[in-house]
């Protein structure tokens, strides 16, 4: 296999900012790497992400067509997808200057966006950021930024001393893309029109509402960049997914094209210049226009919500993740994580608070996990990511917390396991673990006393990408109530240990999650955004019948009731997670519904023309079934001829069918590395003060490249 090799300097951008760092990049010599080759791409992976590799060569393949005709750009080598699993870590990084996207297998599970299936939403939103950032490079993919540099020296002070030290040192960068984080990240989320790989999800409606709604949004500045909390990134995010979507509906998807090419202009050093450009106004004055029709959308569309609300009192409002409540088996106290006074999720504790005098204790930090109390009080079980182990792998174990004695024990080693739930009667606790981007739920014994979990025994065998999430267990420890998830959003399921048998309690189209057992086990409290707004219900899981507990204006999750009927939950508002209270938690008239879309608010939609000419690499579905065509009214007989995108593409993709396994060849990797980068570089050096300007001046490069799995690099 020959491949195009030279290495480049890292100019990565994240697909999600979860935590205080990036993470760690390590050598990992114990891997071996394998490749598969497609038309337009590489996917370098290692044993034990067979099936990801294969589906992010087949996605890969499928949206390679309409996303490079919607910015008329191809690459001009093939793409690397690199595949890691090494740790319980969800990302994705484009190295867009290098034609090189790492991607970690795990799905996705973040409290500020829903759920979307992970490897179609990350590749199709990384292979967008290598199209549209190439799009709009200044002086090509090889030259990322020119420097100017400028060395002055101290005068000299000995005659043996040829000249003095260095007492001016600039280094002025003049960079080959300048896109804000907004339109990098609004353009990636939006990726292909109408494909809704990654849509405006619930979660993502309910931050820019209360955002608009509270008059917090942030200014097209702020928007321009991260360095922010972890709330703060996120919403950047968010505003720039919904302002993109309105500058494609109101002005047509070819708008994106076109000011990510008026980017590439020399004289263009913000976004400003493309829009004057473009639509020959300022981007502050569309963007107003925007904020305006934001107001006027939301406050309709929640006049009636905030007349009836029932959300009940905040009682820990510190922080903006505050998350996972749950009830001591005395109702006296709860147990959650939070982040209080810090800036990421990343760096959540658990804290006990005192319900009668509202007295908090810290419990052990860096932990954001589910919890489970001990029927007795006395212990805590929970997960929380760690690297001792052999490979020092960031990976999640299960753990105690002797509140007696104020001592942790790690119960587990290298398990990947989330999500612990202990048995009503403490002798199990089940919880989910995964690779490969599969999860299965899982349940063994335990000894809380003697710090030790055994029997393992797996529930599920699920391995085509399936999640699940939050199990717990009935009051009697015959089932095992779960979130779970294949495609989009979240369906609750219930395992019965009996028969080894589960079923699904809640119909797909609507996102529930976060179930609970109550009523002696005949029913379930949970969190639906069933009404267009997460609210917290009680269904009765023998009849369906369902009854609303709250009415909020932001968001309601993770329910815990009380012996005696109180209901502590976590309640979004516009600065982040709070924990909420309602004493003797009652059923009320259902929430009024909220007309949520999956596009954000937006003007009346321009005619959707831009694939009416294109046709689909056919090569890219074999790996479908018949099923898929004959959704869309095509026959396989159809596959060599030239078909609509608008009739097929669109349409067809979106009954994608990623059970099916395409079986494609795969060798061992030969060390391959990335184009060269190259940084010109103009330094005026003057340490000789008499000698003339031309002869002060000093023209140079730097250059740069890397091994595509990280064995080394060059600068």
């Amino acid at each position: 296999m020959s491949r195009r090799s030279i290495p480049a300097l890292l100019l990565a951008i994240l697909f999600l900012p979860l935590a205080a760092f990036a993470q760690d990049e390590f050598i990992q010599p114990e891997l071996n790497w394998r490749t598969i080759e497609t038309e337009h791409f590489y996917v370098d992976y290692y044993p034990g992400e067979e099936r990801t590799a294969r589906i992010v060569a087949k996605i890969a393949e499928e949206i390679y067509g309409p996303l490079t005709k919607l910015y008329n750009h191809h690459p001009d080598q093939k793409v690397t997808f690199v595949i890691w699993d090494t740790d319980d870590y969800s990302n994705g990084e484009t190295y867009f200057f290098d034609n090189k996207i790492n991607i970690w297998a795990s799905s996705l599970d973040f409290d500020l966006r829903g759920t979307h299936n992970w490897l179609r939403n990350v590749i199709t939103h990384e292979f967008t950021h290598e199209i549209e950032m190439n799009t709009a490079t200044k002086f090509g993919r090889h030259v990322p930024a020119i420097y100017l540099q400028w060395l002055g020296y101290q005068a000299e002070r000995r005659p043996d001393v040829l000249y003095g030290y260095p007492n001016v040192v600039v280094s002025y960068p003049i960079s080959g893309i300048v896109i804000p984080a907004w339109f990098a990240e609004g353009v990636a989320q939006y990726n292909i029109p109408h494909l809704h790989y990654d849509y405006w999800d619930t979660h993502r409606d309910m931050i820019l509402r209360e955002y608009v709604l509270n008059n917090k949004m942030f200014t097209l500045d702020e928007m321009g960049g991260f360095g922010k909390t972890s709330l703060g990134n996120e919403s950047t995010y968010n505003a720039g997914f919904a302002f993109v979507h309105y500058l494609a509906t109101k002005y047509g998807p070819d708008v994106l094209r076109r000011l990510s090419v008026a980017m590439r202009a020399l004289d263009a050093i913000s976004i400003n210049h493309a829009f004057e450009q473009v639509l020959g106004k300022s981007a502050d004055t569309v963007y107003r226009e925007w904020k305006t029709f934001l107001a006027e959308t939301y406050d309709a569309k929640t006049a009636v919500i905030k007349e009836t609300l029932h959300r009940g009192d905040v009682i820990s409002d510190v922080g903006f993740a505050n998350l996972f409540p749950v009830f001591s088996p005395d109702g006296k106290s709860i147990a959650y994580c939070s982040n209080k006074d810090n800036d990421y999720f990343g760096t959540s504790a658990i804290y006990i608070r005192n319900l009668a005098d509202s007295t908090e204790r810290e419990i052990t930090d860096n932990v954001a996990s589910e919890l489970s109390w001990s029927k007795d009080g006395h212990y805590l079980v929970y997960s929380r990511q760690t690297r001792y182990n052999h490979f020092w792998n960031s990976l999640d174990d299960i753990y105690s917390y002797d509140l007696k004695e104020d001592r942790e024990v790690r119960l587990t080693h290298s398990l990947r396991a989330q999500y612990p739930a202990l048995s009503a009667n403490d002798s199990m606790v089940a919880y989910v673990a995964g690779s490969d981007g599969t999860q299965n739920l899982y349940a063994a014994d335990i000894d809380l006393h003697g710090s030790k979990i055994y029997g393992i025994r797996q529930l599920t065998h699920f391995k085509n990408g399936e999640q699940i999430y939050a199990p717990r267990w009935s009051e009697d420890g015959s089932k095992i109530v779960f979130s779970y998830s294949i495609q989009a959003s979240r369906q609750i399921g219930l395992y019965d240990l009996a028969d080894s048998a589960y079923k699904f309690v809640t119909p797909t189209g609507q996102d529930s999650r976060n179930p609970i057992f109550v009523d002696g086990d005949s029913a379930v409290v949970f969190s639906s955004d069933r009404s267009g707004i997460f609210n917290i219900y009680k269904m009765n899981i023998y009849t369906g019948s369902t009854v609303a507990l709250t009415n909020v204006l932001g968001g309601a999750f993770q329910p815990t009731i009380s012996k005696d009927g109180n209901m502590v939950y976590s309640l979004y508002r516009w600065s982040g997670y709070k924990i909420a209270e309602i004493q003797n938690a009652k059923p009320i008239p259902g929430p009024p519904k909220y007309d949520v879309d999956i596009n954000p608010p937006v003007p009346s939609s321009q005619p959707y023309e831009m694939f009416a000419d294109s046709t689909v690499n056919m090569l890219a579905w074999a790996a479908n079934t018949a099923s898929t065509f004959s959704d869309v009214g095509i026959t396989e007989s159809d596959s060599s001829l030239g078909i609509s995108l608008n009739d097929f593409l669109i349409n067809g993709m979106r009954h994608y069918n990623d059970m099916v396994i395409p079986d494609l060849k795969s060798e061992p990797y030969h060390s391959n590395t990335t184009s060269m980068s190259f940084y010109p570089v103009l330094l005026f050096d003057n340490y000789n003060p008499h000698a003339s300007f031309l002869d002060e001046l000093k023209a140079g490069i730097y250059f740069s490249s890397m091994d595509m799995v990280g064995k080394y690099d060059i600068f």
